[in-house]
């Protein structure tokens, strides 16, 4: 073989560069975003369920990119094989742990934006007492989004995993001895998710369109903007796997055009959120601006007491220049 069949092609180098070019700046900025949410000086306006949810899934969706790139990107790149060859990183814990994160996060990833969707159905749309059964079943939820996927990927962690050559690259994979398919759970979760988030969508979106929306509605609304957009994009990657799955009328060059896209939408999906909450959320922008100007950040209830103290300090102060 001559060294252009051994070597990753070109387009390969370009598409692989590319893509790491523009995710590490999206990552910090993803970083970011959670300390502002999470910093006590910023966080005064981000204590509600929405943001719960959010920081949960903004940690989901950091570990996913980040194992997506060092157990099927980076190996598949076929850039550091020499690195893939060494016993330790080739079979053994190390892999395994990686391909079980690899599946598990997003199971994780897919529940916990059922949940988001979910929350904008109850805050928008349904009365006040489903909002107080809400907040009562916020964590049980939550540690349900972290335990459930563990029922899908324990044989990972049974049968281990491995890095094996495949042509030029390398490929995970894992030792299938109880005859579980990840790609077909990977499909039934992908699909089921996107199908109940659309159900929460579409119930929110008649209720907009029927009601009539208040100034506090429609900053809920706008949030509700951000969980539509990341919706369409989790959707695009469900129909791309159900095709690819099925293989309905698709060639290799379909099939291979899915390939390459797939790993685009996957850090549209993971990367993109912190872009969509600057543009949805007045809250969030006055932090951010706050962090970079050194500015305080007055919360709603501050803002209402400041308010109601200037009105005393005037009562009183005209009271005094009456009497005198």
């Amino acid at each position: 073989m001559n060294a252009t069949e051994t070597s990753p092609s070109t387009s390969k180098y370009i598409l692989f560069y590319t893509s790491l070019g523009y995710s590490i700046p999206c990552y910090a900025l993803y970083m970011f975003t959670v300390y502002i949410l999470s910093s006590k000086r910023y966080n005064k306006n981000f204590k509600t369920s929405f943001f719960t949810l959010f920081k949960l899934q903004a940690l989901l969706d950091l570990g996913n990119e980040l194992f997506n790139w060092l157990c099927w990107r980076i190996p598949f790149s076929g850039l550091f094989n020499s690195v893939m060859e060494i016993p330790v990183i080739k079979t053994g814990p190390l892999p395994t742990a990686l391909y079980f994160l690899c599946y598990y996060l997003p199971y994780s990833q897919l529940i916990c934006f059922v949940l988001i969707s979910l929350n904008r159905l109850v805050v928008i749309a349904l009365p006040p007492k489903f909002q107080e059964l809400w907040q009562r079943s916020l964590w049980p939820c939550m540690v349900f989004v972290l335990v459930f996927p563990i029922l899908l990927t324990w044989h990972i962690l049974i049968g281990g995993a491995f890095f094996s050559k495949m042509g030029d690259v390398y490929n995970a994979n894992y030792n299938k001895q109880l005859q579980i398919r990840n790609s077909l759970y990977m499909l039934v979760m992908t699909v089921s998710a996107s199908g109940l988030s659309f159900i929460c969508n579409i119930c929110v979106i008649v209720y907009i369109v029927t009601h009539k929306t208040t100034k506090k509605s429609w900053t809920e609304i706008k949030l509700f903007f951000m969980t539509l957009a990341l919706f369409v994009i989790h959707l695009t990657q469900a129909l791309l796997q159900l095709v690819a799955y099925v293989n309905v009328s698709c060639n290799a060059a379909c099939l291979s055009l899915i390939l390459t896209m797939n790993p685009y939408l996957t850090d549209l999906a993971c990367l993109s959120s912190p872009v969509f909450l600057l543009l949805s959320s007045s809250p969030f922008r006055t932090a951010v601006k706050a962090f970079f100007t050194n500015a305080r950040i007055i919360s709603p209830q501050n803002s209402i007491m400041k308010t109601q103290n200037i009105v005393v300090r005037s009562k009183v102060s005209n009271m005094s220049s009456i009497n005198t």
